[in-house]
C-alpha cells in the first residue's frame, strides 16, 4: 500500500536580520502593561505597530508582507497591519485553537526561543462525522480524536516571523516552562485600490 500526501498548505517564513534591534525589542516587549482576558495574557495596546519603539521591526514586517502579497497575486495595492499586540504566557498558560476573522494575512513573530511553539491544524477527511465535511457521512466511525485533524507544529525561535492565512486554525500547548513565552501576532486588512474594477469586482478602501 502507498501512502499519498495531497493538497499541502503554505505558510511562509522570514527571519529578522537586526539581532541588535532584537535585543532592544525585547526589552521594549518585557515592560509593556498586560491583562489575562481569557487563557493567557496580552498587551494592553492592541496597537503597537504605530509605536515609534516598533517602527524598525513593523517596517520590516510590512515589507514580508508584501512579498507574500505578491506570490499569493493578491489583487490590492497593499495589505496593511489593522492591530497588533503582544502574547505573554507564563507557566500553565496556553492559547486554545482559533483563527483570525476580519484579517486576510496574520502572522505570529517569536521573541525568544521557546519549548513551545505554534501548532496549525487541518481537517483530516478521513475522519467522518464532521458536520463542516461537504458530502461526508454524519456517522460516527471513530472516536480517535489524534486522527481528526492534521497538525503541523511550528518552532519557537527568536527572531523567527511566520505569516499564514488568518482562517488557517491554530493554536498553542500550555507552557509547562518556567520561562516566560513571548510572541507578537498582528492581522492585516487589503487598502487601496482591492479587487479588479473592469470585472466590477473593485472598490476603494483605506487602512488608517
Amino acid at each position: 500500500m502507498e501512502e499519498i500526501l495531497v493538497c499541502p498548505q503554505k505558510i511562509y517564513k522570514f527571519s529578522f536580520p537586526d539581532i541588535d534591534e532584537l535585543k532592544k525589542i525585547k526589552d521594549f516587549v518585557i515592560k509593556e502593561n498586560y491583562y489575562k482576558p481569557y487563557t493567557q495574557h496580552k498587551s494592553k495596546d492592541f496597537s503597537i505597530h504605530k509605536k515609534e519603539k516598533y517602527s524598525v521591526l513593523f517596517e520590516w514586517i510590512q515589507k514580508c508582507i508584501h512579498q507574500v502579497k505578491q506570490a499569493e497575486m493578491y489583487d490590492c495595492d497593499n495589505l496593511k497591519i489593522t492591530q497588533a499586540w503582544i502574547n505573554k504566557s507564563f507557566r500553565g498558560e496556553e492559547l486554545i485553537p482559533h483563527w483570525h476573522p476580519n484579517s486576510i494575512i496574520s502572522g505570529v513573530f517569536y521573541l525568544s526561543d521557546h519549548i513551545v511553539g505554534t501548532d496549525f491544524a487541518l481537517r483530516d477527511n478521513w475522519y467522518v462525522g464532521h458536520a463542516d465535511s461537504p458530502g461526508q457521512s454524519y456517522i460516527r466511525l471513530s472516536t480517535c480524536q489524534e486522527k481528526s485533524m492534521i497538525i503541523h507544529k511550528v518552532e519557537s525561535i527568536s527572531g523567527d516571523l511566520i505569516l499564514f492565512p488568518a482562517s488557517f486554525r491554530h493554536g498553542v500547548d500550555a507552557n509547562f516552562s518556567e520561562d516566560i513565552r513571548y510572541t507578537i501576532s498582528f492581522n492585516t486588512f487589503p487598502s487601496g485600490n482591492v479587487g479588479i474594477f473592469e470585472d466590477l469586482t473593485g472598490m476603494s478602501v483605506e487602512v488608517v
